[in-house]
């Protein structure tokens, strides 16, 4: 990707060229011979090329390809990216290499006809007389001198801020070799060759900011604003300016788009005009409504995805087809109009932040008009307990966080949906809080939206009570769980596998709080709904399996418990294969079992297998894999390898401290099992020394 930069102009647009020397050619005409000056415009506009930030590049690549391959070039970008400034910074560079120079604005009006009739003084310096003459015929009058001029080096015209008028006059301009042309533009040209001016990088774009404000030095803090903006050029350079002239706070600096901050200064993007507040401003450069509605419905789906390129092949799954069809032709034209970037291989597209906050303005998006997109979201990161790894649910996640920061306060179903989803995915992943926060915003929306008797509010109820379990809130956790037995056994009855599941779900804490008699009364009665409605072999029969079996293992049942693992891991293996969370989780239970019944061999291989499966699917500092690490370690202890059992217990014992803190049930287990090996190593000859020393490695 090649860097790119901004270019400083100064504020008087309205001076020739330094270095440029009017020298005079002569064009002869039906009307006699005139003299032409080198400047064909009045207005030439001119760059201190000293303060250019990282541009060589692209300068040498317009030169290249205007001088040495003949191209009739377009410079496309967003608007506020700088191609205007780098047009100009080529007109300055190199307008010692031209005969003469033509600089024509194009309008809001999409008339280039008019446009090149309009450009101060071209027709004076033509020697055209317009007296009673209409629009075409000067228009052909002009193209017909600019095509005569003969000179020793070419001519360069440069057609700023070109729209679509522009294609239909292709064959009117003025070619190579003795013409240049240098267009810029948001969108594509048929048959102009395109040069794509790509966005800021890091390092150019803190240099750009330091440029305009001298008040913000860290670093970090430059670094931090900057990439909220996504190193949008135009924006940089008010954001700094702004900062420079308010000493405006860091804070105040990156909400300064959401919140319109007072701006105040000048820039030369629009002839050197005040900017008076940043929002309305950059809003006023985009402008919609020469959209069509199709294209406005995709904008509106974009303000709910991850500003990064989204696969095309995603976006079909994601975004609903409108009333015309598919979404391609959509998504090529926007990308083609300058609103949305897209890439090649694999294809892709994106929307730019800026963009994204001036769409959100101009169009609100609203949770009804984007229900269906959000559903989809919420389908994609559903886990299905039956085949899914949670892991593979980690690239989804970006697409549930985008839409619920776009809709915050939200309660409708759909949102609710989403939010339930995404939490599970979280719980999964380890992350608790952010699960938390999101279930709790799930029955508040299912509460609203549904009542407390639905159904789906009962799943929600369970799955914010599982997670409550795992953080320790067992008398919480017990609470909501018996809501949603309750309000299942009231829907589906007492042997539906939806209320089993309930079931399972409350004997575990039941388990917890030491209620061993019910927990297994409800256990049991899980493992025949699950048995009688799938078989033997199905996914929920296994876990059913895993759980009693866990209950068991509680009450040093270690033959039954064994027994019941053999048959969870040999459905889990059949389903899921050896590397899953669910059969790690089996694979882990059925090592304590051969730890209570005394073959810690066994229980080591277990613990291995189970161990190296969580590293791959969560990584070294999830809580399942602290699990892992405690009962590893105290099967290490049994075999009386204590220097790599310590290390492995202290090693759950500070992940599981720094998610749930000291005072987790769990974590309070963990510092017990640590204190048992300890003791251990005490009596077989190690130092209280030693031992600390290994606790501090």
């Amino acid at each position: 990707m090649p860097n790119t930069n901004h270019i400083q102009i100064d504020g008087n647009n309205n001076l020739a060229l330094q270095g440029i020397h009017n020298s005079t050619v002569n064009i002869t005409h039906s009307g006699g011979s005139t003299v032409l000056p080198t400047e064909l415009t009045t207005t030439l506009p001119k760059t201190d090329l000293s303060k250019i930030i990282g541009r060589d590049q692209d300068l040498q690549q317009v030169q290249e390809l205007l001088q040495q391959k003949q191209k009739v070039v377009v410079v496309n970008g967003l608007g506020g990216i700088g191609k205007t400034t780098l047009a100009q910074a080529y007109l300055t560079r190199y307008s010692g290499e031209y005969a003469h120079l033509l600089w024509v604005a194009q309008s809001e009006g999409d008339n280039f006809m008019l446009d090149l009739l309009n450009a101060p003084g071209l027709t004076l310096n033509l020697g055209i007389d317009t007296q009673g003459k209409d629009a075409p015929a000067i228009f052909t009058e002009i193209v017909a001198r600019l095509k005569s001029i003969a000179a020793d080096k070419p001519c360069l015209l440069v057609i700023d801020n070109a729209n679509v008028s522009l294609q239909g006059h292709f064959d009117h301009l003025p070619k190579p070799p003795h013409w240049h042309v240098l267009a810029t533009s948001r969108e594509r040209m048929e048959r102009f060759y395109p040069k794509d001016l790509d966005f800021l990088s890091e390092a150019d774009a803190v240099a750009l900011f330091r440029q305009h404000c001298r008040r913000i030095t860290d670093e970090a803090d430059i670094k931090a604003v900057l990439k909220t903006i996504d190193y949008h050029t135009l924006t940089i350079e008010i954001l700094a300016k702004t900062a420079q002239r308010h000493d405006t706070s860091l804070t105040a600096l990156q909400a300064a788009i959401e919140r319109d901050l007072a701006s105040g200064v000048y820039i030369p993007h629009n002839k050197g005009e005040k900017i008076e507040r940043v929002a309305s401003y950059l809003l006023s450069i985009f402008d919609l409504a020469t959209l069509s509605a199709e294209e406005q419905r995709l904008l509106q789906h974009f303000t709910a995805l991850p500003t990064e390129f989204v696969p095309y092949e995603l976006l079909k799954t994601l975004i609903p087809e409108g009333e015309e069809g598919g979404i391609a032709p959509g998504l090529q034209d926007l990308a083609d109009k300058g609103w949305l970037l897209s890439q090649a291989e694999p294809e892709a597209y994106k929307i730019h932040r800026i963009i994204q906050e001036v769409v959100k303005r101009k169009l609100p998006p609203s949770v009804e008009g984007l229900s269906e997109l959000i559903r989809r979201v919420g389908d994609l990161l559903n886990i299905d307990q039956t085949k899914d790894n949670p892991a593979d649910k980690s690239p989804v996640v970006p697409y549930g966080e985008a839409i619920l920061l776009l809709f915050p306060d939200a309660k409708e179903e759909v949102l609710g949906y989403l939010q339930n989803e995404l939490g599970r995915v979280f719980q999964a992943l380890g992350d608790y809080s952010a699960a938390r926060a999101l279930y709790e915003k799930a029955v508040h929306s299912a509460e609203t939206s549904l009542g407390t008797d639905h159904t789906d509010t009962a799943i929600v109820y369970s799955n914010l009570g599982t997670l409550l379990h795992a953080q320790g809130d067992y008398n919480a956790a017990k609470t909501l769980l018996e809501k949603a037995v309750r309000s299942n056994e009231a829907s589906f009855g007492e042997d539906d596998p939806e209320t089993a599941i309930r079931y399972s779900n409350l004997a575990l804490v039941l388990q917890e709080i030491k209620e061993y008699t019910d927990a297994e009364f409800l256990l049991k009665k899980t493992v025949r709904i699950m048995e009688a409605h799938y078989g033997a072999n199905h996914p929920y029969v296994g876990k059913s399996y895993s759980n009693l079996a866990a209950l068991l293992l509680t009450i040093e049942d270690y033959s039954g418990a064994k027994t019941l693992l053999e048959k969870a891991i040999h459905t889990h293996e059949i389903n899921f294969g050896k590397n899953h969370p669910t059969t790690a989780i089996s694979y882990s239970n059925l090592s304590m079992a051969f730890r209570g019944l005394g073959d810690y061999d066994k229980a080591k291989t277990l613990l291995e297998k189970a161990l190296r499966s969580d590293e791959v699917n969560f990584g070294e500092n999830h809580p399942n894999t602290a699990v892992r690490y405690h009962n590893l370690g105290m099967v290490l202890k049994d075999l009386g390898k204590y220097k790599k059992a310590i290390r492995l217990v202290i090693k759950a014992h500070r992940i599981y401290s720094s998610h749930y803190g000291q005072q987790h049930p769990n974590t309070k287990k963990i510092e017990k099992s640590l204190n048992i090996v300890a003791e251990k190593m005490l009596e077989n000859g190690w130092t209280e020394e030693q031992i600390e020393t290994l606790k501090n490695e």
